[in-house]
């Protein structure tokens, strides 16, 4: 059985250790809400570079259409002439 002393010197580890847990906790805490607020900044670019690149697929398909629709309507025109 454990003497009085040896218990004191117990708590005494255990409340060291548990002080370091709870600033090992505090220290992750701090690092999470600091990458959160990168995550939130790489999101918010993501979502902007999204949008870019639908615009400019949109801007491309619209290009094209219209390159098509004159294209056919060129061989519409010299079949006609014919």
């Amino acid at each position: 059985m454990a003497t009085m002393e040896e218990l004191i010197t117990n708590i005494g580890k255990v409340e060291t250790n548990l002080a370091k847990v709870e600033t090992r906790v505090e220290n992750l805490e701090r690092w999470q809400k600091t990458q959160n607020g990168h995550l939130q900044r790489i999101d918010e670019k993501l979502d902007a570079l999204r949008d870019s690149l639908k615009s400019w697929l949109i801007g491309a398909l619209t290009t094209s259409l219209i390159s098509l629709v004159m294209l056919l309507a060129n061989l519409i025109a010299l079949r006609g002439g014919r």
